[in-house]
């Protein structure tokens, strides 16, 4: 049975958030919600459709996330410990993780994986709710979010993307207007 996760996906489109002094950056859009600004070779909402009925294995950990929470660091932590082993495994880290790959592609990686993600819980995929998957919420302070937020946005002119980096519209906005965006929650989850 699939619960609150999967819940029909209506509205996707991209959306240019535009800050008090007319700074601006383009965001995906789905029902009110604000996604990453890469892109995907379908519409944004199929993508999220085909996350939401992606195989899980019993043996999988999921870690989830705001953005900018620490997500690559706990990663890297667990990967060591699932794998019984010191490797750094960087190079990899974005090709586990549902926001930026198609489920095909996720399918590949050997077990035990080790995925990660920016996604709310109704975007994940639904057998998340009927596995034993074991899943890692992360928290950080909300202004420390803010601040590594705002330091990564400004100037940023690429993000990851379903084939690699995408070029992206910069955003050269102040901090304080960039503050009051998040506050409002006019920020990517």
């Amino acid at each position: 049975m699939c619960f609150v996760c999967c819940t029909v996906v209506t509205m996707s489109s991209t959306v240019e958030l535009v800050d008090r002094s007319g700074q601006s950056f383009i965001v995906n859009s789905v029902d009110g919600y604000y996604f990453h600004r890469g892109s995907t070779p379908i519409p944004f909402c199929q993508h999220l459709d085909s996350i939401k009925d992606m195989t899980m294995r019993q043996d999988d950990v999921m870690i989830c996330s705001y953005p900018k929470s620490g997500l690559h660091w706990l990663w890297e932590v667990v990967n060591m410990i699932a794998h019984e082993d010191l490797n750094h495994r960087s190079h990899i880290e974005n090709m586990n993780q549902p926001d930026f790959r198609a489920a095909s592609e996720l399918d590949q990686v050997p077990s035990p994986r080790v995925l990660s993600s920016h996604l709310r819980f109704r975007f994940l995929p639904c057998q998340l709710s009927t596995t034993k998957t074991k899943i890692i919420l992360l928290e950080r302070e909300p202004k420390s979010v803010a601040v590594s937020f705002y330091n990564m946005t400004v100037g940023m002119k690429g993000v990851e993307g379903y084939s690699g980096l995408v070029s992206v519209k910069e955003y050269d906005g102040s901090w304080e207007d960039y503050l009051q965006m998040f506050l409002e929650g006019k920020e990517r989850h």
